[in-house]
């Protein structure tokens, strides 16, 4: 594989993350308006529909082709891929989230990199230099460092099952990571992200239906929303396929730091949220990282 071919996959990598930085600062917006367990099932549902309606216009029977194929491996790779990176993950941060703020949660979630590097190495089999090992430790202090900013943690907002809850989504967040890798190489990353997208709209159904719920929202806020499920349910996942396509799992996860690096920008530009030092040097810290461990990275 040529070095042109790493370049693209690092930058559709890099695209996936600041998609998803788009996608929090959109959450942050519409969490006071709309329950969160109802955004999840609409952005899921946004994403397959939109991803679906252009499979079938594109070529209806090369999806019917590449359905055919799949096995019973494949489903169930799709399936914990679901289940973990959209259903698990979100599902226990946000019960996290209600026992500690989301400094603590950002705090705990900085070691996702080492977890995929651990993962990948047990499952994949991919082998950790010792540029890599450097690479993933710096990038894990620039995510805490990002996590930091300049506010103080109350003690008394710990709370060990919040805490303990943000720690066990870190475990299928970075499955999902390694899951991906796992999948046929052939398969379309539009095709992925229609079934990982349907699957976990299945996922959240039952968590939603016959609550009461209103959708009595303004244009607005509907705008805000179908962003939140382009930026979020089409736009990553596709970047973050075609990418990892082309990289091994652990280099991938160095890229997860670009995330918290955008959403600081975009908060910075537009929630008027201020920019701490600290968050200047986590960028610093995680784009160092990054250049690190793609110097080295097998070809």
């Amino acid at each position: 594989m040529n070095r042109l071919a790493f370049n693209i996959g690092y930058i559709e990598l890099s695209l996936a993350q600041f998609c998803l930085g788009i996608n929090i600062i959109l959450g942050r917006m519409l969490a006071p308006t709309c329950p969160i367990l109802l955004l999840l099932l609409i952005r899921f549902l946004i994403g397959f529909n939109i991803v679906a309606i252009y499979l079938c216009f594109r070529s209806a029977r090369q999806l019917y082709q590449e359905v055919k194929e799949l096995q019973r491996r494949d489903w169930v790779v799709l399936f914990l891929q679901a289940l973990c990176g959209g259903f698990l993950f979100n599902t226990l941060t946000l019960y996290g989230l209600q026992y500690v703020n989301a400094t603590t949660a950002s705090i705990v979630n900085s070691t996702i990199p080492a977890f995929v590097a651990l993962f990948s190495f047990l499952i994949l089999k991919e082998v950790l230099t010792r540029y890599k090992m450097f690479a993933i430790s710096l990038a894990s202090i620039g995510i805490l460092l990002l996590s930091i900013e300049n506010t103080t943690l109350p003690t008394s907002s710990i709370d060990l099952f919040g805490v303990l809850c943000i720690f066990l989504a870190i475990i299928p967040g970075a499955l999902f990571i390694v899951l991906g890798k796992m999948l046929k190489a052939s398969l379309n990353p539009l095709t992925v992200t229609a079934f990982i997208n349907l699957l976990n709209a299945l996922l959240f159904f039952p968590l939603v239906f016959n609550r009461g719920l209103t959708f009595n929202y303004s244009w607005v806020t509907w705008f805000q929303i179908f962003l939140y499920g382009i930026s979020g349910s089409v736009l990553f996942f596709v970047f973050w396929y075609r990418g990892l396509a082309l990289v091994t799992a652990n280099t991938a996860a160095l890229f997860v730091g670009i995330m918290p690096i955008s959403t600081s920008i975009l908060a910075y530009f537009i929630l008027d949220e201020s920019l701490s030092g600290f968050e200047v040097l986590g960028m610093f810290c995680v784009i160092v990282s990054i250049f690190i461990g793609t110097l080295n990275s097998p070809k």
